[in-house]
Formats: structure tokens, C-alpha cells, sequence
């Protein structure tokens, strides 16, 4: 799996959550019926600074390396870095084949608001996001809930990251990224769409 850059960092990030809810609208009544197919997907348009040709290039070669949506990378959101709760604690998943929007954990710090609405976890290859605060019981136990769905049931004792969170992404297209260049004055702009 490739790795992408650090310096320089984004510019600007979109990061969006895609939902995939079906609605039926009626022509006569106007209600609508909705249906969640519990899936969302992470998208993304990420813009790099204005850099010097020698600045740009492993930009360029992580770019090259990707082979358009062929191969995928791990992508943080450098916004997030850190919960806003305390992420005290070794927390683990308790429990196999959990799946859905909520996920029974363990090995946190005892009684403490360890996640806070917005704060991203790992499991995995992929990030998720807290829909409200978490606070650990006196056992250090606690239930998350968030967005999007589990990709994959994780396992029993499966390691949970709070800091430096990343999730597994891909490009949108299989055409190279727009790459603008004013005389090695180069800016550079990245779609991209999580990797499922």
C-alpha cells in the first residue's frame, strides 16, 4: 500500500460522509418512505499548497504509485489528530462479530468522557465518527455509537486508535489528479472516495 506524504500537508480538506438512504416520494401524497442501507462511504477533495517542482515530486510519485483506483492508501484528517475526550486507556472491541452503528468496547479508563461527538476512532483500516459523548462506566467499559457503519465485523480483542486516525481510501478517477503549474509553481488537487 502506498504511503502518502506528509509535507507539505493539505491545504484545505473536504472530508464527507456519503450516506446510502434510498427515497420514494409520492406523486399524490408527497410523503416520503426512506430506507438506510446502513452504508456510508467517506469522500474527499484535497487541496496541497503551492509548492516548487522539487516540493511537488513525491507528491507526484505517490500519485503515479496509486495506478488511478487500482491501489489504496491510509488517509488521515489532520483536524482530528486527537480527541477532544480524554482516549484514556487501551481500549479494545469486546466481543466478535459485531456489526452496524454501535460497537461494545472495553479497557478504557474508568468513568471518564473518553470520546466526545465528532471524534474519530480506527478499527482497522478504516476511521469512524462518534455521534455523541462517550463516557466509560467504572469498569472502564463503554458502547459507541457512530458513523458510518462497520465495514467488517472486527474481532474480539481488536486493537481500537484514537490519535492519528486514518482511513482507507482510493482515487476517484482513474485519470491522474488536476496538477496546475505556473513555472514550477505547482497545485495540486486530489479526489478521492473510501476504499470498501
Amino acid at each position: 500500500m502506498p504511503t502518502m506524504p506528509s509535507d507539505p500537508g493539505f491545504d484545505e480538506l473536504d472530508l464527507q460522509l456519503d450516506h446510502v438512504v434510498g427515497i420514494s416520494i409520492s406523486d399524490i401524497t408527497k410523503e416520503a418512505q426512506t430506507v438506510d442501507y446502513g452504508v456510508g462511504q467517506w469522500k474527499a477533495t484535497a487541496v496541497l499548497p503551492r509548492m516548487s517542482d522539487s516540493e511537488a515530486r513525491p507528491w507526484r510519485g505517490f500519485i503515479n504509485s496509486l495506478r488511478g483506483k487500482l491501489n489504496s492508501f491510509q488517509m488521515p484528517d489532520p483536524d482530528r489528530a486527537a480527541p477532544l475526550g480524554t482516549g484514556n486507556g487501551t481500549p479494545l472491541v469486546n466481543g466478535a462479530s459485531q456489526t452496524g452503528n454501535s460497537l461494545i468496547t472495553d479497557g478504557w479508563a474508568n468513568g471518564e468522557v473518553v470520546l466526545k461527538a465528532g471524534d474519530l476512532f480506527q478499527v482497522g483500516n478504516y476511521f469512524y465518527e462518534i455521534e455523541s459523548d462517550v463516557t466509560s462506566d467504572g469498569s472502564g467499559n463503554a458502547t459507541l455509537t457512530f458513523n458510518p457503519a462497520l465495514k467488517a465485523a472486527p474481532s474480539d480483542n481488536d486493537s481500537i486508535t484514537v490519535n492519528d486516525c486514518s482511513t482507507k481510501m482510493r482515487l476517484t478517477s482513474n485519470a491522474t489528479s488536476v496538477i496546475v503549474s505556473n513555472v514550477g509553481n505547482v497545485r495540486i488537487t486530489l479526489n478521492f472516495e473510501e476504499a470498501i
